[in-house]
């Protein structure tokens, strides 16, 4: 992988080719059919990758719980039993330009989401022990793309707390959360 493939990836777009160079040599290109896992929530962050083509879902699970009305008797209500569901919520989609995977940056333990592509995808992937030591060797590069991440992560939790909001007034009629 060179350095030219990761001008396509906004965070990258800007710094040095000699950096960018060294960045692209601890990477590696990968492609990844439709529907494919790849990373799981949970599982332990060691990459980030950037997406060059195609779009990847970012989904959370989250366990439903339903009363069981079906049940019910009199006062019977509180030791009625509850249904629980798990249901995964696409939350984000990525599109070629964009990184993904930043929790493996971010001193994160687990990786918050699940990323699957819903195409065929083109992306490349950055063990983050081989950034973080490129950080320590230039620590300017590693300060500009660390602030570059927190921007990308203030951004995505702007836009989820803006569909939460909107989704919550819909549901509820209220403006309280």
């Amino acid at each position: 992988m060179d350095g030219k493939m990761l001008e396509h990836v906004d965070f990258f777009r800007g710094i040095a080719p000699n950096a960018l160079n060294v960045i692209a040599g601890a990477g590696s290109k990968r492609e990844y059919f439709p529907d494919t896992v790849i990373f799981s929530e949970g599982e332990a962050p060691d990459s980030l990758f950037g997406l060059l083509e195609g779009v990847v879902e970012l989904s959370i699970l989250f366990t439903e719980r339903l009363f069981k009305t079906d049940e019910l008797r009199y006062e019977e209500a509180i030791r009625s039993g509850f249904e629980e569901n798990e249901i995964q919520i696409v939350v984000d989609e990525i599109n070629p330009g964009e990184i993904f995977g930043w929790s493996a940056l971010a001193g994160i333990e687990k990786r918050t989401a699940t990323a699957r592509s819903t195409g065929p995808v083109q992306a490349f992937e950055i063990p983050a022990l081989e950034l973080r030591r490129l950080f320590g060797e230039d620590p300017i590069l590693g300060f500009t793309l660390m602030e570059r991440l927190n921007k990308v992560i203030a951004s995505r939790l702007d836009e989820r707390t803006q569909r939460l909001v909107e989704s919550w007034t819909e549901a509820f009629g209220t403006s309280k959360i």
